[in-house]
């Protein structure tokens, strides 16, 4: 998997997340804890997709938290990020 499409992976799940727990709150209480552990395991593939791949394709070095847009070279070996 790419970086880039990792971090916007990672960013459609959280984002799912907490739109399930803006549901969960408004829900019936059995809907509602089934809906908590859902949304807690999107957030934890999430980081899991995160933390393995969001890494230099050249060095598989750990990127900054930055963000795609504000990286050009990777810190690490220099190489220009595609």
């Amino acid at each position: 998997m790419n970086y880039k499409i990792s971090k916007i992976l990672t960013l459609v799940l959280y984002a799912a997340a907490i739109i399930l727990l803006l549901i969960a709150k408004v829900s019936q209480e059995p809907t509602q804890l089934v809906l908590l552990f859902v949304a807690l395991a999107l957030i934890i593939v999430g980081l899991g997709i995160y933390i393995l791949f969001w890494r230099c394709p050249h060095c598989r070095a750990r990127l900054p938290r930055r963000g795609v847009s504000g990286i050009d070279h990777c810190p690490k070996c220099g190489e220009k990020l595609k």
